[in-house]
């Protein structure tokens, strides 16, 4: 699909089966987190770290269909941050300084994860 660069995009938020992430404040410590949702512009995670609202966070993070899989690596905003149970916490994060390359490379491919292949979609 090509996109005129006058056209907005319509972000796609949805949760895949297929994404893996990990997180870090430092760039060496290293936190696997549980994706619960992802679009273009940010990614919903559960995590065991204790993360603050406006925190800037490193994030490394595939996508995947289980045959092709495509890698990224940006910073995240938390914007903000729920409690949850057995330690962890919801956060609400918005990918910062992604490429531009990389976001519509990301947009493209959560668009057709979702619309083409919903098996890989959570319940």
């Amino acid at each position: 699909m090509l996109i005129k660069p006058y056209e907005k995009r319509i972000s796609i938020r949805t949760s895949l089966m297929g994404v893996t992430a990990k997180i870090s404040k430092d760039g060496n410590t290293w936190e696997d987190v549980a994706e619960k949702d992802i679009s273009d512009s940010g990614i919903g995670f559960e995590a065991v770290g204790d993360h603050n609202v406006n925190d800037i966070l490193k994030i490394e993070f595939d996508v995947s269909d289980h045959v092709h899989k495509m890698s990224f690596a940006c910073d995240i905003k938390v914007k903000f941050k729920t409690g949850r149970a057995e330690g962890k916490h919801f956060y609400g994060a918005k990918f910062q300084n992604i490429s531009k390359s990389d976001h519509t490379s990301l947009a493209v491919l959560i668009e057709l994860l979702a619309t083409r292949y919903p098996t890989l979609l959570m319940q």
